[in-house]
């Protein structure tokens, strides 16, 4: 009982503790990934570039409504920026679609 107490309490600030160090930013221009608490890194990548988004979801994921996206860019290097740990994560993949449809359009 005890175990299963400690990791579910593990478990708990684990998640807390993913949530807090991720930040993610979408305006009409781009798209931020920040994450860190101490050290910082952040990554950003033009609306205009973004080829595909790709959803993920764990079974554990579904159960508790989070998941991750995946943002694969024209030109990058240091691969796709994702943003981890999202609650209601096919609403931000449909903000983020309108953004880059929106950002094509004023391209054209």
């Amino acid at each position: 009982v005890i175990i299963a107490v400690v990791v579910a309490l593990v478990t708990v600030v684990w998640a807390l503790l993913e949530t807090i160090r991720w930040k993610y930013t979408i305006t009409n221009r781009r798209v931020f990934v920040r994450h860190g608490l101490v050290s910082v890194q952040e990554q950003t990548a033009r609306l205009e570039r973004v080829q595909d988004v790709t959803l993920r979801q764990t079974l554990f994921d579904r159960i508790f409504g989070v998941g991750r996206l995946a943002i694969d860019t024209a030109g990058s290097e240091g691969g796709a920026l994702e943003f981890k740990a999202l609650t209601e994560p096919t609403h931000v993949r449909e903000i983020l679609d309108a953004a880059v449809r929106q950002e094509q359009q004023t391209d054209v």
